[in-house]
């Protein structure tokens, strides 16, 4: 049976640059190529322009080069398939954060960090309209006006702001009800969790929002935080921790849960019962939750590839 993914000890930009052989077995991997058949949106050609300016052969880098890294999804595909270990997604992060501190952040994601810092959301809407979602529930949720609770669910911004998602947080607070599990929502309280502007290279803009997500959950004494959101899990999970300059999100008293692990302790112990569900349904493990969370389907941490635990991506 294979390992865990175990995180292989972090190399520096230019160290991890030397490590791709450019064999192109990323390119099947990577569904932007996949998309544009172009070269340069393929992983192997993103970490050859890196290396490449690295060692003086680029000019200062350009609109056009800085193009090539904000149309990557960040997905870890390329990390996750790489024979040399390479964490692909790691470099590209890191350039973003440079190209962004160097003002070659594309304007619409710009305008989006921007929107961010204003309404604290990624709908440029007003904040206190979070728990829009809450009004056509047959019952108020019982996490609502609530200012203590031992569990904090963090909605996320897609879910509270968007109706196609609001059959998520719906369905999560009925059945934390159900559960009689004791649970708060934050409302207006919640900001986004930061994880766009990361990805944008805008870490220290994020580190607002995450200080006061953090404060926010503290202040009602939950000691947990359970997401349904694939990204605000990955974040909380994984860069909360080093921007708030603790090791680990315990070290502030606090554990972080995705939706489908919480779910799996109640099914565990027998909180909740299951009916049987005659049909065929098909689960996508999300990039956020499974490469990169390493949780696949509520699991532990997943196995590695058949050839040895594969690089995990810790932000």
């Amino acid at each position: 049976m294979n390992k865990p993914i175990a995180d292989p000890p972090q190399r520096s930009l230019e160290e991890e640059t030397l490590h791709c052989a450019r064999c192109g077995l990323c390119l099947a991997a990577c569904p932007g190529y996949r998309e544009s058949l172009n070269e340069t949106d393929s992983p192997r050609a993103r970490v050859a322009l890196v290396r490449a300016l690295k060692e003086g052969l680029l000019e200062e880098p350009s609109d056009g080069y800085a193009a090539a890294f904000f149309r990557c999804l960040l997905c870890g595909a390329c990390t996750f398939v790489c024979p040399s270990g390479v964490a692909v997604d790691r470099i590209l992060e890191l350039t973003r954060g440079e190209l962004a501190g160097l003002g070659l952040l594309p304007d619409v994601l710009a305008d989006l960090d921007a929107h961010i810092a204003q309404y604290r959301n990624i709908s440029a809407e007003e904040n206190a309209g979070r728990l829009i979602w809450a009004d056509n529930l047959p019952a108020p949720p019982t996490g609502l006006d609530k200012e203590r609770a031992e569990v904090a669910y963090f909605v996320g911004c897609v879910s509270s702001f968007y109706p196609r998602s609001y059959k998520v947080p719906q369905a999560f607070a009925q059945i934390l009800d159900r559960a009689e599990v004791d649970y708060a929502l934050l409302g207006g309280a919640e900001w986004c969790c930061g994880y766009p502007m990361f990805v944008n290279g805008e870490l220290d803009r994020a580190t607002e929002l995450i200080r006061h997500n953090v404060e926010a959950v503290r202040a009602m004494g939950a000691k947990k935080v359970v997401t349904a959101c694939a990204s605000c899990f990955h974040f909380w999970k994984h860069s909360y921790p080093a921007a708030l300059g603790v090791e680990k999100l315990q070290d502030l008293g606090l554990e972080v849960q995705h939706a489908t692990e919480f779910l799996a302790d109640l099914l565990e112990a027998g909180v909740l019962k299951l009916h049987e569900v005659n049909e065929t349904v098909t689960y996508h493990d999300p990039c956020d939750l499974g490469r990169q969370g390493r949780r696949y389907r509520g699991s532990a941490p997943c196995p590695g590839p058949d050839s040895g635990p594969a690089p995990g991506r810790d932000g």
